[in-house]
């Protein structure tokens, strides 16, 4: 398929560009800074640091370029220095408080210290998932001071958006550290997310401690990044329940996205809401929902191809649903393309 080789080769060169154009904004002290370029190239920022360092470990680990993986060094020395005692960020961070979605922080931290073997790197992740757990509710398996801001913490909601980025953070950083505790806590909450969603048919943008939503409109970033999650405790677990949010997820952010618009810079995009009028990031297309959703596909794609071959052991066809459930009849919502039957012992159809 040499056009598909030619695809790939234009995405190294891409991805290139994207390395060489970040290198050049990185600070003296190793940070990266906060915000949107066109408004500030100084102040720095511990959370776009740490996903920085995530691409310049992927790069490195890719191309073995020296210049990134030397960058890479100054950001998480940089991170681990400005990290609090206790295991928090406090400073260099959105709106100024400590939140449980710096896990997505500390997480490549961890997984830069699995990488370059450096110790230091490892124990401020360890630090940080300490904290993580002293803010985990064992009753409903919230994560407080999930959300964005303080009022957010108050109120004991987040958006779908940083719970995602929570409990990746957290599983990644436990399955580093062979923390046992920490997976377990995010699979409690993710199971909770999961029923939400199988009861709602979609995920608000918003739930509070006891997972109930509170917006009428879903945040497509958040959607994406709980299949990434979904994806991987199933990975870890197993569970037709794991598999089909993930799978379900999945079909809710490409409903809504736009392959059809006369505009090139919109066609393909994931908007930040759906509608696209909803609250966060109204009327746009952030690139870390396309990020997402991407990530989400591509995981998809693997997870089904390990599964194991179907049998018709008693007697069925591969495939079928074995109770005739409302889902799986013809004509019903759980027979379109792409849906995954919850009480067949069977998948139905996986692949759009």
């Amino acid at each position: 398929m040499p056009h598909a080789t030619e695809a790939f080769a234009g995405a190294i060169g891409w991805a290139a560009r994207c390395v060489e154009f970040l290198l050049g904004l990185q600070l003296p002290n190793g940070a990266f800074p906060a915000g949107e370029i066109h408004e500030n190239t100084g102040r720095p920022s511990v959370f776009n640091t740490a996903q920085i360092l995530g691409g310049l470990l992927a790069w490195h680990a890719s191309t073995r370029d020296v210049p990134a993986l030397a960058a890479a060094h100054r950001a998480a020395d940089w991170l681990v220095s400005v990290q609090d005692a206790d295991g928090a960020w406090r400073n260099h961070v959105y709106a100024g408080v400590a939140a449980s979605y710096h896990a997505h922080a500390s997480c490549w931290l961890a997984e830069f210290a699995d990488y370059s073997g450096v110790l230091s790197y490892r124990e401020a992740a360890a630090r940080h998932l300490e904290w993580m757990l002293r803010h985990h509710d064992s009753q409903t398996g919230w994560f407080d001071l999930a959300g964005f801001a303080a009022e957010k913490h108050a109120a004991r909601r987040a958006l779908t958006h940083a719970i995602g980025y929570t409990l990746w953070g957290v599983l990644r950083t436990s399955e580093i550290l062979g923390r046992a505790d920490g997976a377990a806590a995010v699979q409690q909450a993710a199971m909770a997310m999961a029923r939400r969603l199988e009861l709602a048919g979609w995920l608000p943008a918003v739930l509070d401690h006891r997972w109930r939503g509170h917006a009428d409109y879903a945040c497509l970033t958040g959607t994406a990044r709980m299949a990434l999650v979904w994806f991987r405790l199933y990975r870890r677990y197993g569970g037709a329940g794991l598999l089909n949010a993930a799978l379900k997820a999945l079909d809710l952010v490409k409903r809504a996205q736009p392959m059809y618009a006369r505009d090139a810079s919109i066609r393909g995009g994931i908007p930040g809401s759906d509608p696209l009028w909803g609250e966060y990031l109204y009327n746009a297309f952030p690139n870390w929902a396309a990020k997402f959703f991407v990530d989400g596909l591509l995981e998809k794609v693997r997870v089904l191809k390990d599964l194991p071959p179907v049998t018709a052991a008693d007697g069925r066809f591969p495939g079928t649903c074995p109770v005739r459930c409302l889902q799986c009849r013809p004509g019903s919502p759980g027979g379109r393309r792409g849906s995954f039957c919850t009480r067949a012992r069977y998948p139905t159809r996986w692949l759009r």
